[in-house]
């Protein structure tokens, strides 16, 4: 009895294991911040390396996912990346790119070329926290952009507090509402 491999097409023909995967996927990564390439190019490699990112790293799960913003959230939830990572902000950047990568067709350079360091920064770091916490290299860390200035909407738990103190400066101001809570 024979039995055939299929090619992992995460690797590309290249290393074997999570590992060299990992450092395959910030090889590509770093090319596409250092090479000469125009910003739809990097953003090519960007949204390869963090489909081929997610897909093997959903390798052996039975659950079928509709797209990538599924197995995202997936991936969020099983390494916990809500609850252990030291960057808050990390899964709002990670579907910021997603969805910037998904409406690349109608969004300007410009807008792209801004937004290139913090989608690298997103895509390096969730790379490395889904894959166990894999260093990323410093050639990479030094493309990120410095500080973010990025506004996010408010959730509506995030306005909880401040919903209540209106409501009870609200009830001081008007004494028909006093005996309501």
């Amino acid at each position: 009895m024979t039995t055939t491999t299929r090619p992992n097409p995460a690797t590309d023909g290249h290393k074997v294991g999570a590992r060299a995967c990992v450092d395959d996927f910030f090889s590509d990564l770093s090319a596409a911040a250092n090479g000469g390439m125009k910003v739809r190019e990097r953003y090519a490699v960007l949204g390869r390396v963090l489909r081929l990112a997610v897909d093997q790293r959903l390798e052996g799960v039975k659950v079928c996912f509709a797209g990538l913003y599924p197995k995202i959230q997936y991936l969020v939830r099983e390494c916990r990346i809500r609850e252990n990572s030291k960057d808050r902000t990390l899964v709002q950047a990670i579907n910021d790119t997603r969805n910037r990568l998904r409406h690349i067709e109608t969004t300007g350079d410009a807008e792209l070329e801004a937004a290139f360091a913090g989608d690298l920064k997103a895509v390096c770091k969730f790379v490395s926290v889904v894959y166990g916490g894999a260093p990323v290299p410093k050639e990479l860390e030094r493309h990120y952009e410095r500080e973010t200035f990025r506004t996010y909407r408010r959730r509506l738990k995030d306005a909880e507090p401040r919903r209540a103190a209106d409501r009870h400066s609200c009830q001081a101001r008007w004494p028909c509402l006093q005996g309501r809570a």
